[in-house]
């Protein structure tokens, strides 16, 4: 109840403030001599000779400044100009609000001048806002993630992946081509932050130009104005590095960034802690798969390791890493693209761990403690080609895939002192063709044709040696997979109507085949055979004014699901319609001020691997199986209501999001415990998961200090059901997540960043009295730039993190690196000096609290190192 009557008081206090501040702020009139209106006129409200705000005159050469535009900073000037007319700068007196001009055309040709002037650090045009770049950058800024982490909005997660006030982008383009499609890392990583004039965020974005006045989008896409220079040349870098304990950091890249052509080459190796496969990530893969309704084809083997540390991976990460990429965009006339891109990606890591394992029961608390040395070497190799032909008449586009992944897994388990070998084969492959046609016709119409066809294949051995669990020493299968999604659109709009009405079929098609032991009988087999069709009518619609956009989904599913196995004489077969009704509402509180609120139904059934009823060997101590007897599924329905208050100008904004969901299964796992073994069965039992989950942040530069302040709030509650040993429990898990940090420039030659969060997580079985489990996190981080001259940076950063568990010790971590960087400009040559854990920790624990599982787990960490880098830019 106090989380309602906040949130509700949060909106009305923004509703409140919105409408405060929607008075005229300053206004007036542009004409000529003649009194003429003069239309399109710069206005600008300045500070200093800084431009703070702009807008332009309308056709009757009326201009407005709302009082939303007002900054925290007192305008000094209003400025005006037009091509063929004298500028003309006004004082701003504090009473006054009405400023006409007339302005005084010039009759003598201009000479060629240069004008250098500082722009505005942000501005807003409609759905498009602009960020000079060159406002936030800060001489230790080497790549565009740099400093588009600065920017107030604007989130980049430790992969790479990129979000604008709390929504993640769909399209990163580099003057204005889509190079690199959701594997934008690539580029945002390796572009140097100097080659960059302007940041555009695209809301409501629409690429395909066919579709633009025909189906409105939510999307937010981002993109990079390069400056004139980096446009004409072909750039690059190498980046020579030695360090001590083997550690070395080798790179070369080459980039060209035409208009008509670009170009993205790497070459790199390192052994000093960083994971180069995050370069290559697909970071919008998981939103592709739900959109095509695609259970991917995931191994079902798992070593069972633990999850990363919250550290910098240059601090435990033990590799040998190579990645080759080349990235190619042809643009063979202004509408039509043809682009190629491959990548190979190899690996080897070691790590080495131990953890304290507490499974709490109703009648008993199940402990055991493991230690693992590990070894994992991935390959992953791809290739890809698109071709893209964007016209207002017709859109067209074809992107063929080939993936081919192997990795190899070694482990070395000491369980209660009792040795194990464990070894792991993956071999999985892809090879996929999305396809997508769309004519535009009369009358504000399109048609649209789309076609997804995937072949996969994921084999797994799995070799323990010696057997700890019922003898079984080898478990192996086979996941082959189809998959096809095809579909027929027409699309519609009629002013501030649009429409939808769509048709599609989704096939899915797998085979298990496993066998432990090379056996197939006694339940230790499977030759499953899995087909799934949907044949879905999905009617949509859009409301959409400039107050408020209302959209409608209406699908209705036929699903046909049939699974065969006959080692165990099993042919079924389910038909099933089912409605997934989906309604949102946006109401927008002026230009940039919005309330979001949304309700989804949505069903969820098994696939092949949560289907099979042979058991599998998930690693040395795990059996999984499930029961035939029933199709698994889940029913949801979520709520969801958010506000986003922005002030770009003031660069300033509040976003909050609340999210309920009630979740019903109509099946369960039962878990059972036998020292460490552990076994899974489902089970047909009708449970609820409910999940509430609330998220606040806000971002604001103060232009007195020169910094950027962030804050951020998250509530997570999450009640499931487990059977454990036969006996039904329910839990409640409950997580917190405060965060605040700081960037500021104290002058041209001293920065400072810090933050700081804490996360407390607590675990409870409300079914009997057995105490609350409890971990608690606090983590700090500093980093302190100068610059005694400016050809030199040193930067220092230090990090203190505390742990705590209910049932362990308290956990303190001090972690210290420093860097130096001599630069020699004109021979665009950098050396650097690096220091890594100068404390040289080199153990470190973390706690792991879930719904039954308490875990303590301790890492061996790289220790204290030292490099040394030549870089030189080409």
């Amino acid at each position: 109840m106090f989380l309602k009557k906040s949130l509700l008081f949060l909106i009305i206090s923004f509703f409140s403030m919105s409408n405060v501040f929607s008075q005229d702020y300053i206004h007036g009139k542009v004409t000529d001599s003649l009194r003429n209106p003069i239309a399109f006129a710069n206005v600008a409200l300045m500070n200093n000779g800084v431009i703070m705000s702009y807008t332009q005159s309308n056709k009757n050469g009326l201009y407005t400044f709302k009082k939303t535009e007002e900054n925290s900073l007192r305008y000094t000037h209003l400025q005006f100009t037009f091509v063929g007319f004298e500028k003309i700068t006004l004082p701003i007196i504090e009473a006054q609000k009405q400023y006409n001009v007339v302005l005084k055309s010039t009759d003598h040709v201009l000479k060629e001048v240069i004008v250098k002037s500082r722009p505005a650090p942000i501005q807003k045009r409609g759905d498009t806002t602009n960020f000079d770049f060159a406002f936030y950058k800060a001489p230790q800024d080497r790549s565009v993630e740099d400093v588009l982490k600065k920017i107030p909005g604007i989130e980049v997660t430790p992969a790479g992946k990129i979000s604008y006030n709390g929504k993640s982008i769909t399209s990163f383009f580099i003057d204005g081509d889509n190079l690199l499609d959701d594997k934008y890392a690539l580029g945002t990583k390796t572009i140097p932050s100097g080659m960059v004039d302007t940041l555009q965020v695209f809301e409501n974005h629409q690429p395909i130009r066919a579709l633009s006045k025909i189906s409105p989008t939510d999307h937010v896409s981002l993109n990079i104005i390069l400056n004139p220079k980096a446009r004409i040349k072909i750039t690059g870098l190498a980046n020579l590095g030695l360090g001590t304990s083997e550690h070395a950091k080798e790179e070369v890249n080459l980039m060209s960034l035409k208009k008509g052509y670009k170009t993205l080459n790497l070459l790199k190796y390192n052994s000093d802690g960083y994971d180069l496969s995050k370069e290559i990530t697909a970071q919008n893969f998981g939103e592709m798969n739900n959109e095509l309704s695609r259970n991917l084809n995931y191994p079902l083997i798992d070593l069972n390791t633990i999850a990363i540390p919250y550290l910098n991976q240059n601090k435990y990460l033990f590799n040998r890493a190579f990645l080759s990429t080349t990235n190619q965009l042809f643009k063979l006339k202004e509408d039509i693209q043809l682009k190629f891109s491959g990548h190979y990606f190899k690996d080897s890591q070691r790590s080495n761990f131990s953890r304290l394992n507490q499974q709490i029961v109703l009648t008993d608390t199940i402990r055991f403690f493991e230690e693992q040395n590990q070894r994992y070497e991935p390959q992953k190799l791809e290739f890809r080609g698109d071709l893209t032909i964007n016209k207002k008449s017709g859109y067209f586009n074809n992107t063929l895939v080939f993936k081919n992944e192997r990795s190899n897994a070694l482990a070395l388990v000491f369980i209660n002192a009792e040795r194990v070998n464990q070894q792991l084969k993956t071999t999985p492959y892809e090879f996929y063709n999305e396809a997508k046609y769309i004519k535009a016709i009369p009358n504000n119409k399109a048609i649209e044709l789309f076609s997804f066809i995937s072949k996969s294949n994921n084999n797994q051995h799995l070799n323990l040696a010696p057997a700890v669990f019922n003898g079984y020493v080898l478990q192996q299968i086979s996941m082959p997979q189809l998959f096809t999604n095809n579909s027929l659109a027409l699309k519609v709009s009629n002013r501030n109507f649009f429409q939808e009405y769509k048709l599609s079929h989704t096939y899915d098609e797998k085979e298990i085949n496993s066998a432990i032991n090379g056996n197939y009988t006694d339940h230790l087999g499977n030759q499953l055979r899995w087909k799934y069709h949907r044949f879905q009518f999905n009617p949509s619609f859009n409301y959409i004014t400039e107050r408020i956009r209302v959209s409608l989904g209406l699908p209705l599913n036929y699903n046909n699901f049939s699974y065969r196995d006959d080692l165990y004489a099993r042919n079924q077969s389910y038909d099933q319609f089912v409605f997934e009704p989906k309604i949102a509402v946006k109401i927008n509180q002026g230009k940039e001020n919005k309330i979001t609120a949304q309700y989804q139904y949505k069903n969820n059934f098994a696939d092949a691997a949560t289907q099979y009823q042979g058991y599998i060997l998930l690693n040395y101590r795990t059996l999984n199986a499930y029961n035939p007897d029933f199709l698994s599924q889940s029913n949801t329905h979520n709520f969801s209501l958010g506000y986003n208050f922005s002030k770009s100008i003031r660069l300033f904004s509040i976003n909050v999001f609340g999210l309920y969901s009630i979740k019903e299964n109509n099946s369960i796992s039962q878990i059972s415990f036998s020292d460490f073994n552990q076994t899974t069965l489902q089970l047909p039992l009708i449970n609820y998961n409910r999940n509430l989950m609330f998220n606040g942040n806000t971002n604001k530069y103060i232009f007195d200090l020169k910094t950027t302040v962030k804050a951020n709030f998250t509530l997570q509650q999450l009640y499931s059901n487990q059977v454990l040993n036969n006996v039904l429990l329910p839990y409640r898990t409950t997580v917190y997540t405060f965060g605040a940090s700081t960037d500021t420039k104290f002058s041209d030659q001293v920065y400072l960043k810090y933050n700081a969060s804490y996360v407390p997580t607590r675990s409870k079985s409300t079914a009997f009295n057995s105490g609350t489990q409890e971990t608690k996190f606090i983590n700090q981080a500093m980093e302190l730039v100068i610059l005694p001259v400016s050809s030199v940076v040193f930067k220092l950063n230090l990090e203190h993190q505390h742990y705590k568990n209910t049932n362990s010790d308290a956990s303190n971590y001090l972690f210290l690196d420093a860097n130096l960087s001599w630069k020699f400009a004109k021979a665009k040559q950098e050396l650097r000096f690096s220091a890594i854990n100068l404390s040289n920790v080199k153990s470190y624990r973390t706690n792991y609290l879930s719904a039954y599982t308490s875990a303590s787990s301790t890492y061996q960490l790289l220790g204290r190192f030292f490099q040394v880098n030549y870089i030189f830019n080409f």
